[in-house]
């Protein structure tokens, strides 16, 4: 069974959330969702994220921001990943418009991991939070790595940062 989506966007409002929600629209299947936290109480989105993830009915959550997007087939390649350990975190990639792609090797650390990348199973409970600080986003996986085990790490990039950077 094709396990179902759960993507969360925490958006500040910024005019670039139309171009993120029109990577996702195309990609989602019926039982998937799309949640937006249109809100700029707290830096970074993450209690946006935060508040979001007790919402979702999806069997695997995804975190996008507000200013970067999915690429196209993105989600067929995170589920067939996630059906294979869908009970672990999972790091995927991402890639910069100057060529830079994270993750750098596959361990995970601060700087080498972003929200973008990040899928989880929805184990309301057995996941970490995201912190108070700019790297929230690492905090909220090592926390959930504490919960369910190691990452699993995946080569595939499956989001572009900023992308109206690029086009400009």
């Amino acid at each position: 069974m094709k396990p179902s989506l759960s993507v969360l966007v925490a958006s500040s409002g910024r005019s670039t959330l139309a171009r993120t929600l029109q990577s996702i629209a195309p990609q989602l299947c019926p039982g998937d969702e799309c949640l937006i936290d249109v809100n700029d109480d707290a830096p970074w989105g993450h209690a946006a994220r935060n508040r979001l993830m007790p919402r979702a009915q999806g069997d695997a959550l995804l975190f996008q921001d507000d200013d970067d997007c999915y690429l196209p087939d993105s989600f067929d390649v995170i589920r067939a990943r996630f059906a294979e350990c869908p009970d672990r975190l999972h790091v995927f990639r991402m890639a910069y418009g100057n060529g830079r792609v994270l993750w750098d090797e596959p361990v995970l650390r601060l700087g080498n991991c972003s929200t973008q990348m990040l899928v989880v199973p929805n184990m309301i409970g057995r996941l970490g939070q995201f912190g108070d600080r700019y790297e929230g986003d690492f905090d909220f996986a090592e926390s959930t790595c504490r919960l369910l085990g190691a990452a699993v790490f995946h080569e595939d990039v499956i989001a572009l940062v900023r992308p109206h950077e690029i086009a400009s």
